[in-house]
């Protein structure tokens, strides 16, 4: 008997609360009953705006990155490297 109106009570507790939620969610989606929703023309263009000027950004630095990747490939060695010639293998000890 308890236990059944126990659920019973969680029913209509869950039935009450999809309801208030659906209503909620009504109000939300109709902009106060403007027609306007949370999305506007100038939420988009600002959108488009950042956009771009974040492609821009980023290409830019990647120009600027290839170019310093460039240079540097293309740079010319200093001096002659010592390969060959006289070699002694010594320990830590200074043991040859």
């Amino acid at each position: 008997g308890a236990q059944r109106a126990t659920s019973a009570t969680l029913q209509t507790v869950a039935v009450q609360s999809a309801k208030r939620g659906a209503r909620t969610m009504a109000t939300l989606g109709s902009g106060g009953g403007k027609g306007k929703g949370p999305v506007t023309w100038q939420s988009v263009g600002l959108l488009v705006c950042a956009g771009g000027g974040l492609v821009a950004y980023f290409q830019s630095t990647e120009t600027e990155r290839l170019q310093r990747l460039q240079e540097t490939k293309q740079g010319k060695a200093v001096g002659k490297p010592d390969i060959g010639g006289p070699f002694e293998l010594i320990d830590h000890f200074g043991r040859k």
